[in-house]
């Protein structure tokens, strides 16, 4: 058979180091008690496997091997958990200066009796127990009972297994096949144990197996989790605040931003018609000679006069659109409709549209704020109205509406108008944005829709071929109780 598998299937753990205590090589059984890949430790130092305070009477060990040749030796290891494995065995030296380790894991007797007499000492504080491989108590102390509020009678008569929350069991039952499998080591882990009334504690273990019982040391660590448990959650809810806060702020940025430019431009473009009709009025009184003088200046007054009136209309409808919430009632989309074009017929070129109507109606009634919904059909109506190609005809303007879905209307607004240039559409919705110089509106048109549109919990989106045709699709909620 093959050295190398021999000493792979064998029981014992087999290393092989120089004198400076490099390992050359080593066997299946060693890398596993260490929780290590052979690859892995192969080339490490030996001595580095020890403890510190335990490497150099170790080494000292080896050194002497270069006179007697062979000898016994006992060690702790630390495996890759920080673990520590006691093995003892014998290291023999060949003629190749090469040191043969071969061992077994151990726990003598008297170890285990002087660890148990530890965990004994402690017993006044910690929970103290040995229990059996089939989860019986073999030993526990006063601190245990007591903590749990079980009589000695009653522990007696049940299991540890039983006294495991169940949604831990399968994960503590796996720490306690760990401890069996590397008989030795010494494992922590937290779980919770019932008490008599039901209650739980919250336990920490730290656990040893030998032979055919596990010994353990427990702390009550109930109050420390329960605090860790509090922290992580103040730690979560600041988390949460400080990200509501920081939005806040970003919000008021922006709004402080809006307000300022809202502000320039509101105070600009109320001066600029009442500017234009003080001049018509002093004008009036220096040039008002003759009747014709006078109806021009009129006129003309008459012309910044609307201006100003729709620029205001268009103030008031920023300010409803931008109000958080009203009252939900049934829509009738028909209705907000020709509502909006009966308030559109006497703007120039109205007689020219040829509209077509299409709603698709579901069962179930919709529901949404019929203000903000006349707000937003008002402004693109009216920009389909305004922005006709004027070198075409017909003028064509589509409203299709389909709420089937139930939950939503889907709207779509299209005209064969001149159309957005392709380099405005990302910026067709921004405050008193104008996307053609001949615009005498306010600028606040789709901005006032992409408000209203949100506040109801909607989308929008526009497309446009520049020059032929404009596009505006919509996806308003249903807010019909009966189906929130």
């Amino acid at each position: 058979m093959n050295t190398q598998l021999s000493l792979d299937i064998s029981d014992e753990l087999h290393c092989i180091i120089n004198t400076q205590g490099e390992i050359l090589g080593l066997n299946q059984k060693f890398a596993e008690v260490l929780y290590m890949r052979k690859d892995a430790l192969s080339g490490k130092i030996l001595y580095e496997l020890l403890p510190e305070a335990l490497q150099e009477g170790f080494k000292e060990q080896v050194d002497t091997l270069l006179l007697l040749k062979a000898r016994n030796f006992q060690v702790e290891l630390l495996n890759a958990l920080k673990e520590t494995v006691q093995v003892r065995g014998r290291m023999i030296l060949d003629s190749e200066q090469q040191i043969h380790l071969s061992g077994t894991i151990f726990l003598s007797q008297e170890a285990r009796l002087a660890r148990f007499k530890r965990f004994f000492d402690l017993s006044l504080l910690e929970m103290v127990v040995s229990i059996g491989i089939d989860g019986k108590f073999t030993y526990f102390n006063r601190g245990f009972a007591d903590i749990l509020g079980f009589s000695f009678q009653e522990i007696n008569h049940t299991s540890f297994f039983d006294m495991i929350d169940a949604t831990q069991l399968t994960e503590t039952m796996a720490h306690l096949e760990a401890l069996r499998i590397h008989e030795g080591i010494t494992r922590n882990f937290n779980n919770r144990c019932k008490q008599k009334n039901n209650n739980y504690r919250v336990i920490s273990w730290r656990m040893t197996f030998n032979k055919d019982a596990y010994y353990a040391v427990g702390t009550d660590i109930t109050e420390q989790e329960e605090q860790r448990l509090q922290n992580e959650r103040l730690l979560k809810d600041l988390e949460m605040q400080n990200k509501e806060q920081k939005h806040t702020l970003q919000e008021l940025e922006t709004r402080n931003f809006e307000l300022d430019q809202f502000v320039y431009k509101v105070s600009h473009d109320l001066r600029a018609p009442l500017t234009s009709i003080m001049g018509l009025i002093n004008l009036s009184r220096l040039d008002g000679d003759s009747p014709e003088k006078v109806v021009n200046y009129i006129n003309m007054m008459e012309t910044s006069t609307q201006k100003l009136d729709r620029f205001i209309t268009s103030l008031l409808e920023y300010s409803r659109s931008n109000r958080e919430y009203q009252d939900v009632e049934k829509i009738d989309f028909e209705e907000i409709i020709e509502n909006s074009l009966d308030g559109l017929k006497y703007i120039k070129g109205f007689e020219k549209m040829q509209i077509d109507i299409e709603v698709k109606k579901s069962d179930i009634a919709f529901f949404a704020e019929p203000m903000k919904l006349s707000i937003i059909f008002n402004n693109i109506l009216s920009n389909a109205v305004k922005y006709q190609n004027k070198r075409i005809s017909p003028n064509i303007l589509k409203i299709e509406i389909d709420y089937t879905p139930d939950w939503y209307a889907n709207i779509r607004i299209w005209d064969n108008g001149i159309g957005i240039n392709q380099r405005y559409l990302d910026k067709v919705f921004n405050m008193f944005f104008r996307a053609t110089e001949t615009s005498e509106g306010s600028g606040l048109g789709l901005y006032i829709v992409k408000q209203a549109v949100e506040r109801v919990g909607g989308a929008v989106q526009i497309n446009s071929d520049y020059g032929k045709s404009t596009e505006v699709i919509m996806q308003i909620p249903n807010r019909n109780p009966d189906i929130m």
